[in-house]
């Protein structure tokens, strides 16, 4: 019987790593659910306290800029956001590694989860590394770490379950799963309710007296025992 099966670890980046290109629609929407101007916003901060000295990051983003702005722009130095145009963000990224020297692309490195498109950088000599690989370089580079967006995020505590009230300061909290607390109040003579029970759980005082209609019971007469 064989032992677990061994996760293959990626070979080491070079050390003189100059050039990392990122399929920008495929992370932002792994790490805030979609693209818009403020996942980019909230994305390149993140970018430029990782950025390695001396490497240059571009991020390629699918289709055509906001009229007014410029299909390549750099952020802050050695950042830049590129918009692929007419042609799709994959085949924008793999022009740009085409038009490098070998000598740079051995020393560049795409990140994507696209299997075909990380097929052809490898063709063009380029490294590849997955989202989750890139997502753990970000979070090391800085103190937040990255996750997916809630879209009910407002910087206030995260919403509990249905039904539930945050906890005031000082105050006890009682339990609000289902099955705690105090059983509802049933009316007497309702459907399904039970005359015996009130809301605090306890049976009634009173005894059981017989109701409309209902036959008392009686001593046996024979035995010397009189009605009750």
């Amino acid at each position: 019987m064989s032992g677990p099966r061994r996760i293959r670890q990626p070979a080491p980046l070079p050390d003189d790593l100059s050039f990392v290109l990122i399929d920008g629609d495929n992370l932002l929407h792994r790490v805030r659910g979609g693209r818009d101007d403020g996942a980019v916003r909230w994305l390149l901060p993140r970018l430029r306290n990782w950025r390695p000295n001396g490497v240059r990051i571009v991020l390629m983003l699918d289709g055509h800029p906001e009229p007014g702005e410029s299909f390549r722009r750099q952020v802050v130095t050695g950042i830049e956001s590129h918009y692929s145009g007419i042609v799709d963000a994959d085949t924008a990224l793999i022009r740009l590694l085409a038009n490098q020297p070998y000598e740079d692309r051995v020393r560049s490195v795409l990140v994507t989860d696209d299997r075909q498109l990380s097929d052809r950088a490898r063709h063009l000599h380029a490294w590849v590394r997955r989202l989750d690989w890139f997502v753990g370089q970000l979070a090391s580079g800085n103190e937040a770490m990255l996750r997916p967006v809630n879209r009910g995020e407002s910087g206030s505590a995260a919403p509990g379950p249905a039904g539930t009230v945050p906890p005031t300061p000082g105050k006890p909290v009682r339990p609000t799963t289902v099955g705690a607390g105090k059983p509802p109040r049933r009316t007497p003579g309702a459907a399904g309710g039970d005359p015996s029970r009130e809301s605090d759980g306890a049976p009634e005082k009173a005894p059981w007296k017989p109701g409309r209609g209902a036959t008392k019971k009686t001593g046996n007469p024979k035995r010397g025992h009189p009605p009750a």
